[in-house]
């Protein structure tokens, strides 16, 4: 065989390699079995539902709402100073037929909320975390009061070199959180999407003491959803292109995090929530071509799956609890489950779903 011949074998194979891998972890040979929960309302509002946390002591939802289909047609053109700001979203989960409201956030810049999580202190006091993207490659973490009628009142504004393409935020005490990178470069870098089609692990976590940023994991494939323990010693973080979700226990100091395991999923996972039974919940993207022809075309559907897993035992295990082929709703990325009732959102849809399992 001449060594042209060999070249050329080495570089189809490379290439079938490569085409096999994409796939997989694109989820193309997933197949999609319909999971129904109860009877599902489709709630309008919000355009975009991103990422909810629920407030189950007051029994109030927070929707982060981001314009999710504007914001990724402005930032495709390279001028998301042309998307309207967004907004955080509340829903009275204490009346059965509530409504979504928008609190007109003042944020005092432009406003793209991404992932939220809501921090309740030994007083009472309510603080709501924000992961906010003013520009396509600006980004920085608000942090608000809550007041009454579930207000926002900005309280501080801070951005740090760790914050490369933010995602989602675990606050674990006041002005301290962990923050998830989803890629390792910029978005708008030639490099991020390197990583992507070729699915390399370069995303990480990042830390805020209160006073500077530090990363805290890194060498993750596109991490997302992050979440800890009410005892503070676990911490959990999901790979999107990594299908799975990795757990890790804490060493000495907030620091120092050790893994321990992960579980894998046939979809990718997105933000993570607990349920009131203590199970993780996401909202996840078994198929990721339909999705991204769904961010194009509000007709295209991508299917919606809602997953709990289980952590109490040594070994996690996961199950469906919800599973859609998109007609429903399309692009789920979070789910909350409070006394049977579920929420489901979505990146880029205008309607959010509230189930009940009667």
């Amino acid at each position: 065989m001449s060594s042209k011949l060999i070249v050329v074998s080495i570089l189809l194979g490379l290439i079938v390699f490569q085409a096999f891998r994409i796939s997989t972890d694109a989820g193309a040979f997933v197949e999609i079995k319909p999971v129904d929960y109860g009877r599902c309302e489709k709630l309008y509002g919000p355009p975009g539902s991103e990422d909810i946390n629920v407030d189950r002591i007051n029994r109030v939802a927070y929707i982060s709402s981001g314009n999710g289909r504007e914001a990724f047609e402005s930032y495709r053109s390279g001028k998301p100073g042309q998307v309207a700001d967004g907004d955080i979203w509340v829903l009275d989960l204490s009346v059965a037929d509530s409504l979504p409201r928008p609190l007109k956030v003042d944020a005092g810049s432009k406003f793209h909320p991404h992932g939220i999580d809501l921090l309740t202190l030994p007083s009472g006091a309510r603080e709501l975390y924000v992961v906010n993207h003013p520009a396509r490659d600006q980004h920085e973490i608000l942090i608000f009061t809550v007041g009454a009628n579930h207000g926002l009142t900005l309280k501080r504004r801070t951005h740090y070199p760790e914050l490369i393409s933010p995602n989602d935020i675990k606050a674990i005490d006041t002005d301290r959180f962990f923050v998830t990178n989803d890629h390792g470069s910029p978005q708008s870098s030639f490099m991020a999407r390197v990583e992507e089609y070729l699915g390399l692990s370069w995303s990480s976590v990042s830390y805020f003491d209160g006073n500077k940023g530090s990363f805290l994991l890194q060498g993750l494939k596109s991490a997302n959803g992050i979440t800890v323990s009410d005892d503070r010693q676990t911490l959990y973080v999901a790979e999107a292109l990594g299908r799975s979700v990795k757990r890790y226990r804490r060493g000495k100091s907030n620091r120092q995090w050790k893994f321990a395991d992960k579980i894998s999923v046939d979809t990718a996972v997105d933000n993570l929530e607990w349920s009131d039974d203590g199970r993780l919940l996401s909202g996840t993207h078994p198929k990721i071509f339909p999705l991204l022809e769904h961010f194009d075309d509000p007709a295209a559907i991508s299917p919606s799956p809602v997953i709990a897993i289980n952590v109490q035992k040594p070994e996690m295990t996961v199950e469906t609890l919800y599973m859609n082929n998109g007609s429903e709703l399309s692009g789920s990325s979070v789910a909350t489950l409070l006394d049977g009732e579920l929420l489901i959102g979505a990146v880029a849809e205008t309607h959010f779903l509230r189930c009940r399992n009667e």
